[in-house]
């Protein structure tokens, strides 16, 4: 099995399940519009049927894709890194730059 498969089942295990599992409205509340959303949404959505567990969907979408889960499933999904950067740059907008300090691209 691929690291990065041993990973995403170990913090499958390890991490609790969000109290609120999908954002208030599709767009994050309003923080993104809605093709943003959707360039976002399609890594669950590819990490998801790479493994068809329920989970995997709900967490990668928690706090508006903001969280390593999300991380994670660019990375096991292969995503290349112009599109990761991509990624990046519209999650660190929703906040004004004030970001988690999570460095996927390293």
């Amino acid at each position: 099995m691929h690291s990065y498969h041993k990973l995403l089942f170990l913090y499958l295990l390890t991490t609790p399940l969000p109290i609120t599992p999908l954002p208030a409205t599709p767009q994050c509340g309003g923080a993104l519009p809605l093709q943003t959303y959707l360039f976002l949404d399609k890594f669950c959505e590819d990490c998801y049927n790479l493994f068809r567990i329920d989970e995997i969907f709900t967490m990668c979408r928690n706090d508006c894709f903001r969280n390593d889960f999300f991380y994670v499933c660019l990375n096991v999904t292969l995503v290349d890194k112009e599109t990761q950067h991509k990624a990046v740059d519209h999650l660190v907008a929703i906040d004004g730059g004030q970001f988690l300090g999570v460095d996927v691209l390293s």
